[in-house]
């Protein structure tokens, strides 16, 4: 876990290759965006896990949702940075099995799982995360490998720790939810449906 943190406290707080902060991108945030607008009643508690620089806990909360999130990079949460004062608390996937269950409608993962370190702690933050939601389970996962431009700092090599197929995703998703939609995008693989 520390060379994970320590990787994403520096993606987050450095420029990436391309001098685009890391985090920032709409393409995937609009998807969990749209399906909320359109599913999802205004005032509805939505909770992103994993929710990075927070801008879908911030749009959703200007729309009128009571959006809550939480994070593992504590560089955000540093005075002038993006998650300060923001409804966001220092949590991991794991983090989340002692919270109380069915405690927000909507519960987003967006391309957080395959970060994880294996396919047991996979399987385990996708329980975690339909736990605590009462309806809702939005997952997107990214399906390539990521160089981590920090791994002489850290030791972690690659960004994405779990590279499976589509087919996995689907059917680990599957076995506690009912999927609505499914759909390519942004280099991203998205499964959305209701809890079982």
């Amino acid at each position: 876990m520390d060379a994970v943190k320590k990787t994403y406290n520096l993606l987050y707080t450095t420029a990436t290759l391309n001098q685009t902060p890391y985090g920032y991108g709409r393409n995937r945030e609009s998807s969990f965006i749209r399906y909320i607008r359109e599913y999802v009643p205004v005032g509805a508690s939505v909770f992103d896990a994993g929710c990075g620089r927070g801008q879908i806990i911030k749009w959703l909360n200007m729309a009128g949702y009571k959006a809550f999130g939480c994070e593992i990079a504590d560089e955000l949460f540093k005075e002038g940075r993006d998650l300060h004062k923001q409804p966001v608390t220092y949590a991991t996937y794991d983090d989340l099995a002692s919270w109380d269950k069915d405690q927000f409608d909507v519960v987003i993962s967006n391309d957080v799982l395959e970060h994880l370190l294996d396919e047991d702690e996979a399987r385990r933050g996708y329980g975690n995360l339909v736990g605590i939601s009462k309806q809702f389970v939005l997952v997107s996962v990214g399906l390539r490998n990521c160089h981590n431009p920090f791994h002489k700092e850290t030791g972690l090599k690659e960004l994405h720790s779990i590279v499976m197929p589509k087919k996995w995703w689907r059917e680990l998703f599957s076995e506690l939810c009912e999927l609505d939609e499914v759909f390519e995008a942004a280099a991203s693989f998205f499964m959305f449906g209701k809890k079982k």
